[in-house]
């Protein structure tokens, strides 16, 4: 082997080396990628997904102790109203019985008070 041959082997062989380089830059290389980015993608649309269904229970959960909080003080309220409405009843049963001991009731029924109402 002379010289001569022996550099046209080094630069064949410098020019495969380069080829199987630029092949494997150009092709190999973005292909992984690629295959990279798409199991990423898949991942993080499923994290994005999961991230969102608990955001969604977090806010139902909120949700759920507001109208409970808001069904008590309801409960509480008409029970409030309900005791008031009695108390009231109950004071005008008994200024009535004590004007109808005094013997001054007033004889104006439901009847009189609507034919005065009356337009």
């Amino acid at each position: 082997m002379t010289i001569l041959e022996g550099f046209k082997a080094a630069v064949s062989a410098l020019a495969g080396a380069a080829v199987t380089a630029a092949f494997y830059a150009l092709v190999i290389i973005p292909i992984e990628r690629n295959d990279a980015r798409r199991g990423y993608v898949a991942e993080a649309r499923a994290t994005a997904a999961e991230a969102k269904a608990d955001k969604i229970q977090r806010e139902r959960n909120a949700n759920q102790i507001v109208i409970d909080a808001y069904q008590v003080q309801l409960k509480n309220a008409r029970a409030a109203e309900a005791e008031k409405v009695e108390k009231h009843e109950t004071e005008i049963a008994e200024h009535e019985a004590k004007l109808r001991a005094a013997g001054r009731s007033c004889l104006v029924d439901d009847a009189d008070r609507d034919w005065l109402l009356k337009p």
